[in-house]
């Protein structure tokens, strides 16, 4: 499975941003030979990377420098990400509606970003919809959490809603897919993680 290099200019830009160059350079040092490589040179946007290499175990090395290994900074990672994306090159996915961002569009983004894959919408007019992925190989805790991340954001983003988000079964774990459920709440101002 590959990710696209859009994926990994996020990742690194997160990590740049939030704790600084020098530190940056501590997690560059950090990862193996095939990760690092990709990261020590220009990464095109357009261009696809190795699953593992290129997001998982850096995610994972991120989350163990800086986070004591709780997988929270991926979705942190994740929620950074969406704001980027939404912002600029996916900014026709926004729809015009109180709700801003729908998460049938996050179908489109997840296709646009990574290969072999398959991805559904359940119940997508219920108060608590979810997106299920069936096939993703090298599934790790930390993509997963990445990707919780980037919906949660996604749905609040130009949005009334806060929507928190959580992975109620994992193909890391052994389940028969990830599913990402969605819990919608009407409140009177945004509450931002990032």
């Amino acid at each position: 499975m590959k990710v696209r290099g859009i994926v990994v200019v996020h990742l690194q830009a997160f990590i740049k941003d939030t704790f600084g160059e020098e530190r940056y350079k501590e997690w560059l040092d950090s990862l193996g030979k095939g990760a690092r490589e990709i990261y020590s040179n220009v990464i095109l946007v357009d261009d696809w990377f190795p699953m593992r290499k290129a997001l998982g175990y850096p995610l994972q090395k991120m989350c163990e420098m800086f986070y004591d290994g709780n997988n929270i900074g991926a979705r942190y990672s994740g929620r950074y990400a969406a704001i980027y994306v939404l912002k600029s090159k996916f900014k026709h996915l926004l729809v015009h509606d109180p709700t801003g961002f729908e998460l049938d569009n996050f179908e489109k983004l997840f296709k646009e970003s990574f290969t072999s894959t398959h991805i559904e919408l359940i119940d997508p007019e219920s108060d608590n919809p979810s997106i299920r992925i069936h096939h993703y190989p090298n599934m790790d805790e930390y993509i997963e959490s990445r990707l919780a991340g980037w919906i949660e954001k996604g749905l609040e983003f130009n949005s009334c809603f806060y929507n928190s988000v959580e992975v109620t079964s994992s193909l890391a774990k052994g389940d028969p897919f990830t599913e990402i459920v969605v819990h919608q709440n009407i409140v009177n101002d945004k509450t931002k993680f990032w």
